[in-house]
């Protein structure tokens, strides 16, 4: 129930407000009117100035001495000087060396002078570290444009000037506005203090009410104190009914509210629901009338679910909490917490509380999976390795050609647990140290790292007479270099690993809206739609024993997945059976 504030409670912080935001508008509105009033003034004073010197220096744009003549004039006038051709470059400068500073052409007031007009800016100088206030002024020889001259003073005194005026201004505001604060709260207090009296009186008299349930009437009242007192009366017999039942709903609301986070039902201990919140809707997908209470629905009917029915139905028989696992028809799994809700008059229903488990469960899987594969792909090799080891050590074998055989399978699958060696500690890496937003971006030429990894692939392509190109505009875009050049490697590698000979890779660049788009398109078998959507899993094949014989780690298409990532990219891949894939990188332009 929303407590009432008093009247002084009302009128003087509104007053007060008023008053505030009145004084700090006119303060700002004076500051603004002084600060343009002094900046006009200035750039008058200024124009003047520049005037002057235009027919000072005008003739003098071509001479050897103009960079001294200019020093001399800023002395004279108290202010910089600065010369440009109509190009934009500077001639001479008063504070700094003409040939150390950039070209003036994009400055505003350079370009209304260059124009033919009066140039006004006031802006930060670069050069000087300083806010400063410029005019500039076109120099013309037989009206045709030779030049620009520009004049600017800082306006630190300026601002220091406004500061101290301002803070001359905002004391004595001060001060007219705390008097006026004072005369606002004592004519609130006149206003209020009457209706507070009274209101004092009806707060002692209503507890009283409300403790005996017995009537009390003001004396010597108004006839609009004495209805409103009535009112009271009515409502504290109101209250003393209704008093069991609020306490109630708040053990209610406080159970509800404690756990808004998860799916949460209150039931009664018929099994209808009370209170569900809306991660319980969303959760078990429960589709009603939003017009239509679902208070009193059956349980039943909301979870849709045997197992949980059952397990709530013992909840409440045995009186005791339970935490239960719950698997749904629809594959979510559930953690299930109750507890019962009690009174002095009985149990009054009970709190569920449900818990989406299902990614936590399937992470585990895939983590048990994960360690599966990585086994059983190290066992293969290494069982290999050990086999053909016994077979030298034990058998005397005198033909050199057998055991050359012998060492070079030994070698190639020292070379694959050595290949899955290195792209799992490349994926360890992204999964500790390199996630969105913490490799360092770049600014490059995609075609740079392209051409670097084509040169890699090259003597690789051409055993198979297999052409590598190119195709398409060269982007710039903020990359990480060493990333991306591996991810290129990874797909192009597979590219001529499994394209047939005599046939070519094409490698295109493309630009979409903020994303840079690398395709690299091969000629191969192409690749079933059923392994699309898992093909960027470690230690996804499609034909595993044909990645097992080229060499092939099977975690090279999950390491290109994790670098598009890393850089806010992705990775995609379209193919048909017969005609070849494409796979397709997208890298934002700016990260």
């Amino acid at each position: 129930m929303m407590k009432n504030s008093t009247l002084f409670s009302r009128l003087f912080p509104t007053f007060f407000f008023i008053l505030l935001a009145s004084t700090i508008v006119l303060l700002l509105i004076n500051r603004y009117a002084l600060r343009n009033f002094y900046y006009q003034e200035y750039q008058k004073d200024l124009i003047q100035k520049a005037r002057l010197l235009k027919l000072q220096l005008k003739d003098q744009i071509n001479s050897p001495n103009l960079q001294e003549l200019t020093s001399k004039l800023s002395e004279l006038s108290e202010s910089r000087i600065t010369l440009v051709d109509p190009r934009g470059d500077v001639l001479a400068d008063s504070n700094f060396n003409p040939t150390e500073m950039s070209n003036h052409a994009n400055r505003e007031e350079i370009k209304e002078a260059l124009a033919g007009k009066e140039g006004h800016s006031i802006r930060y100088s670069n050069t000087s570290k300083k806010k400063f206030l410029y005019t500039a002024l076109p120099l013309e020889v037989n009206g045709v444009i030779i030049g620009a001259l520009r004049n600017s003073v800082p306006l630190d005194h300026v601002d220091e000037s406004l500061y101290s005026l301002t803070r001359n201004i905002l004391f004595w505001s001060s001060v007219l506005f705390i008097i006026l604060t004072i005369v606002i709260f004592i004519q609130s207090k006149k206003i209020s203090a009457p209706l507070e009296q009274l209101n004092d009186r009806i707060n002692k008299f209503a507890l009283e009410n409300f403790k005996n349930n017995e009537k009390i009437n003001l004396i010597d009242s108004t006839k609009e104190v004495s209805s409103l007192f009535s009112t009271i009366n009515n409502m504290s017999e109101k209250l003393s009914n209704q008093f069991e039942k609020i306490n109630k709903q708040k053990n209610e609301q406080l159970a509800v509210f404690a756990s808004m986070l998860e799916g949460v039902i209150t039931i009664y201990p018929d099994m209808t629901i009370n209170h569900i919140n809306k991660s319980a809707i969303e959760l078990f997908n429960f589709q009603h009338d939003p017009n239509q209470r679902i208070k009193g629905t059956p349980l039943k009917e909301v979870v849709q679910s045997e197992v949980i029915c059952k397990k709530v139905e013992t909840l409440i028989q045995n009186q005791m909490t339970i935490k239960e696992e719950v698997l749904l028809e629809n594959g979510l799994i559930l953690t299930l917490h109750g507890n019962i809700m009690d009174s002095s008059s009985g149990i009054r229903g009970a709190v569920l509380v449900f818990d989406d488990i299902t990614k936590i469960k399937e992470l585990e899987n895939h983590r048990k999976q994960f360690v599966a594969n990585v086994s059983h792909e190290l066992k293969t090799p290494l069982t290999a390795i050990q086999g053909y080891l016994e077979t030298l050590k034990e058998e005397n074998i005198n033909d050199q050609k057998t055991v050359n055989r012998f060492l070079d399978i030994i070698s190639k699958h020292s070379h694959r647990l050595k290949t899955i060696i290195e792209d799992l500690l490349t994926l360890s890496s992204f999964d500790k140290e390199t996630g969105i937003g913490s490799i360092k971006l770049e600014k490059v030429s995609l075609r740079k790292p392209i051409l670097n990894v084509i040169s890699l692939c090259f003597d690789k392509a051409d055993k198979k007479n297999i052409k590598i190109q190119l195709e398409g505009p060269d982007i710039e875009c903020r990359i990480n270099t060493p990333l991306i050049e591996q991810a290129l490697i990874n797909l192009i590698d597979n590219a001529i690993k499994y394209g047939p000979e005599n046939t070519s890779v094409t490698i295109q660049l493309a630009q979409s809206e903020n994303m840079a788009i690398i395709k690299v398109i091969d000629q191969g078998s192409g690749i079933a739609p059923e392994h699309h959507e898992r093909l960027f899993e470690r230690f996804y094949s499609v034909d595993k024993a044909r990645s097992r014989e080229l060499g092939g780690s099977g975690l090279g298409l999950s390491i290109v997945k994790h670098i598009a990532l890393a850089h806010q990219g992705n990775v995609a891949i379209t193919s048909t059976q017969g005609q070849g894939s494409t796979f397709i990188l997208k890298l934002p332009l700016h990260t």
